[in-house]
């Protein structure tokens, strides 16, 4: 019994004394940082005040980025990059994101535009990308009716093509925002339940493409997650881990909505903003915002719209004017394309923040 005491009086004491060099030497270590610590504060203290700079903290309760999609004809995803500088040269609105829409297919427009992305970095804007699921865009699925696309994507069928494209997204070396399946309970779409797809399908499709991309290094691509109706979201969210953003459709569709009459944005977002999902801290982008040309006054709506995020709606940090004069999507088929282009900016110049997203180096410098 008393070798046992001996032995544990004896690891009783170079425990203690290992737990006196490990204190000592956390001192050591933490004394250095303070010095080091209090260097630069002093150092950084005086270059701020030797260049008679005065640093504000940023409000990121008011942040509220601009974008838009303005493409220059009919079926063109692309936005129209010259009128955008022209837009904002004229009227002192600067576009933090650049809107672009993308169907799958295996053509060469299926495909990353990677030269029109490097085009949007050096305007210093991110673009955001609505990549879109047609199946008929495959050779050998043309005239063959669009359905069970989610299904198919789980089961590996179009990974070369999601690969691809992970690694062409992976290649900017920058920010860049990917909007897949919007309005997957949109029945207009065939990634919706009229194509033959379950929010279940689009949950297991939305994390199988999230997955694939993480493990193809596709680290820069931000993930907004886009439903139509407050009444289906829910069912169709994929979980925290894999969105970045909500986005939302904020468009005043006047005398053409089904209801025959125009709403102000308040009205049209009210529904989703009352949703449990906006209390989870992932940011709202209105992704497709704009009031229809024909009998309103889009200024008026516009600043309406602006002055309700302001005042009631802190969760929503971005809008991308839908500026498109070619829209298909027409509630109940009434005309043949509806144009939203704006008549004037201003609105946005007024509320235009100065901070952009960060722009990272290009990965090459010829591509």
């Amino acid at each position: 019994l008393s070798a046992v005491s001996s032995n544990i009086q004896s690891l009783k004491r170079r425990f203690w004394l290992l737990r006196r060099k490990m204190y000592s030497g956390i001192r050591s270590v933490s004394l250095i940082l303070i010095i080091l610590t209090v260097c630069m504060v002093v150092y950084t203290a005086n270059r701020s005040r030797e260049a008679g700079e005065q640093r504000v903290a940023p409000n990121h309760k008011a942040l509220l980025l601009t974008g838009i999609f303005d493409p220059p004809k009919a079926d063109d995803g692309l936005t129209d990059l010259a009128k955008v500088a022209s837009l904002q040269q004229q009227q002192g609105v600067h576009f933090d994101l650049i809107s672009v829409y993308l169907p799958w297919g295996d053509q060469p427009q299926n495909f990353v535009p990677v030269a029109m992305m490097d085009s949007i970095y050096r305007n210093h804007s991110t673009p955001m990308i609505t990549w879109e699921p047609w199946q008929n865009l495959f050779r050998g699925s043309s005239g063959q009716k669009d359905e069970h696309m989610l299904a198919n994507i789980t089961a590996g069928r179009y990974d070369d093509y999601i690969i691809r494209v992970a690694g062409q997204l992976r290649a900017l070396n920058r920010p860049v925002f990917l909007r897949f399946a919007h309005e997957a309970d949109n029945p207009f779409y065939p990634w919706s339940a009229a194509g033959g797809n379950t929010p279940e399908d689009f949950k297991a499709a939305w994390r199988y493409l999230h997955e694939l991309f993480i493990t193809h290094g596709a680290w820069n691509v931000i993930w907004v997650w886009n439903p139509w109706k407050p009444e289906t979201a829910a069912a169709y969210f994929p979980g925290k881990a894999y969105v970045d953003w909500i986005g939302v459709t904020g468009l005043n569709y006047g005398r053409y909505n089904t209801a025959g009459r125009s709403f102000s944005f308040k009205q049209l977002y009210t529904p989703f903003h009352q949703l449990a999902l906006n209390r989870q801290g992932i940011p709202v982008m209105i992704a497709e915002m704009g009031a229809v040309k024909d009998g309103q006054a889009q200024p008026a709506w516009l600043q309406a719209a602006v002055s309700s995020i302001r005042a009631d709606f802190h969760e929503v940090k971005a809008i991308v004017l839908f500026n498109s004069a070619f829209d298909k999507n027409v509630p109940d088929q009434q005309a043949a394309m509806i144009n939203w282009q704006q008549d004037s900016l201003g609105t946005m110049a007024a509320f235009t923040v100065k901070h952009h997203l960060p722009v990272a180096p290009a990965a090459a410098a010829n591509r």
